[in-house]
């Protein structure tokens, strides 16, 4: 009786265990089929085995623990015979796994296949679409088409580009080159000025020193017209050429004697409303005797600050006198006009000393006041006028010359320019010019312009012959360097350095002149007014 209850327990568990692994089975069957749709979410994963494994392990688990489960419920008298019935059980379950699960991982091998060459279709149906949109969006994109006039500009563009920007570089590098040879140059000159200033066995004034060495270097030039300016000189440069400064309104010159003595002075001026007159001798400015003293040196007493006064002594007539004077800003007249008549005939007479900033505005109003005057001729007296700017000088020159003529040309290092007027002449009166041996640069320019342009005559004697043209520089301390810029020649391309412009009419003044300054005694004048008033 045990025995068939026995029997009958091992054929009811053994159908629990049958029940419980086809549930098993079912349960793999149906997690294989949600393995292969997952397979297909996933785009050729190669996880998908692994995931499947994993999940294999888990169900194995769950069997073991429900095998081991119905086991323990089974008593333990009956062991051995359940341990046999199991071995046989055991034997029949593997062998029924053993034809079940090939089937179901054939038909999941099957599946994986099936999903794969469907993936692959997809796959390379995407990429066909996506090269036919790429070769539609070809053929639809505009194509770039260039004529052969295109052609040669984009070739020339390219060309002109890559010279300029090697020219550039060129540049760029011998700029850089030089910048470091003038640094080791100016090096070596600091270590001499350290040195001699450092160790020399007396004492140095450096300042000085420096003004030496910069004078130094514009000695070697060699050249009469580059020098160097120390401040007070640059000072009076600048006063002439800027055509103004503060003093009192006159200007001073040497006698044969060596006095000084008043030569001009300027209409209300400081000095004129004081009652200095021309041809006062100066004696004393301040307390200081002048005698003795250079022009310039004597400039620096008069001038001053404006507002402030000075003391002026001078000799007039044998008897000295003295005149306290307020120095004011002086704008110098360069410009100074007469009328001439001789012979029914109304001669101009300008008269200009440098060529200043104010000048060319000078003499336009001037001239013109004269030609109000119904003025048949014109004499331009430029004896003792040493130049001045270039600028003042041209714009003067195309008051009388025709437009588009030339009125000089510049030679710099063999590169000409030639200066053309720029305007219709406003001046068409017969010219005379008068010139001596201190009628130089700016003022040798005009002359030879109104010589060779409009066939003016030219009294007196041959001109300096300066034909150099000069560039300024201040520097921080208010000093002043001259260099030699360029060369500078006629309209007719004659240079004119160290020969000067031969007159017309050669006469030199008389000596009477010196002495006595009449009019009647100044014969170049007497002949310039006798042939304008022909």
């Amino acid at each position: 009786m045990a025995t068939e209850n026995n029997k009958k327990g091992k054929n009811s568990n053994r159908k629990k265990v049958n029940s419980t692994k086809k549930n098993v089975a079912s349960n793999k069957n149906n997690h294989a089929k949600k393995n292969v749709a997952r397979k297909k979410n996933v785009n050729k994963s190669s996880n998908i085995e692994n995931i499947l494994k994993e999940d294999i392990n888990i169900f194995d688990n769950i069997d073991k623990k429900q095998d081991e489960e119905v086991f323990k419920q089974e008593e333990p008298e009956e062991e051995e015979q359940v341990i046999e019935n199991d071995n046989i059980d055991k034997k029949q379950d593997e062998e029924v796994f053993k034809q079940e699960e090939p089937e179901e991982e054939e038909q999941v091998i099957e599946n994986d296949n099936i999903d794969k060459k469907q993936d692959e279709e997809v796959f390379t149906s995407q990429i066909k679409e996506q090269s036919k949109k790429v070769k539609e969006n070809k053929k639809n994109k505009p194509t770039a088409k260039f004529n052969l006039l295109e052609v040669v500009i984009i070739m020339v563009i390219t060309a002109v580009c890559s010279i300029t920007l090697t020219i550039k570089v060129s540049y760029v590098i011998n700029k850089t080159s030089k910048k470091i040879m003038a640094e080791a140059e100016l090096l070596e000159f600091n270590e001499t000025y350290q040195s001699i200033t450092n160790e020399y066995y007396e004492k140095i004034d450096k300042k000085e020193l420096i003004n030496a060495a910069i004078s130094g270097m514009v000695d070697y030039l060699d050249d009469p017209y580059s020098k160097y300016l120390d401040k007070d000189k640059t000072e009076a440069l600048n006063e002439e050429l800027e055509g103004e400064y503060v003093g009192m309104g006159g200007e001073i010159t040497f006698r044969r004697n060596g006095e000084i003595y008043i030569s001009k002075v300027y209409e209300n001026s400081p000095a004129q409303k004081a009652g200095l007159k021309a041809n006062d001798t100066l004696i004393k400015v301040g307390d200081k005797a002048v005698k003795g003293m250079t022009l310039t040196e004597v400039s620096a007493l008069v001038k001053g600050k404006s507002g402030t006064k000075v003391k002026v002594t001078i000799r007039r007539d044998k008897e000295e006198k003295e005149f306290k004077i307020t120095r004011g800003k002086i704008d110098i007249q360069s410009v100074t006009t007469k009328i001439y008549e001789k012979n029914d005939k109304k001669i101009g007479y300008i008269n200009i000393s440098t060529f200043a900033n104010n000048t060319y505005a000078q003499f336009e109003k001037a001239e013109k006041e004269l030609e109000n005057k119904k003025v048949d001729s014109l004499i331009l007296d430029l004896r003792g006028n040493t130049g001045g700017y270039l600028t003042s000088v041209t714009s003067i020159a195309e008051m009388f010359v025709k437009k588009g003529d030339i009125i000089y040309q510049l030679d710099t290092k063999g590169k000409i320019d030639k200066i053309k007027s720029k305007k219709d002449p406003s001046i068409k009166l017969k010219v005379a010019v008068l010139v001596n041996k201190s009628t130089a640069s700016a003022s040798e320019i005009l002359t030879a312009a109104l010589k060779e342009n409009i066939n003016a005559e030219v009294i007196g004697v041959t001109t300096y012959g300066k034909g150099k043209v000069q560039k300024t520089r201040t520097l921080s301390t208010g000093a002043m360097i001259k260099y030699t810029t360029q060369n500078w020649l006629t309209t007719k391309g004659e240079e004119i350095d160290g020969k000067g412009i031969a007159p017309t009419v050669e006469l030199e003044l008389d000596p009477k002149y010196y002495t006595n300054r009449k009019e009647a005694n100044d014969n170049q004048l007497q002949k310039a007014i006798e042939m304008m008033s022909k």
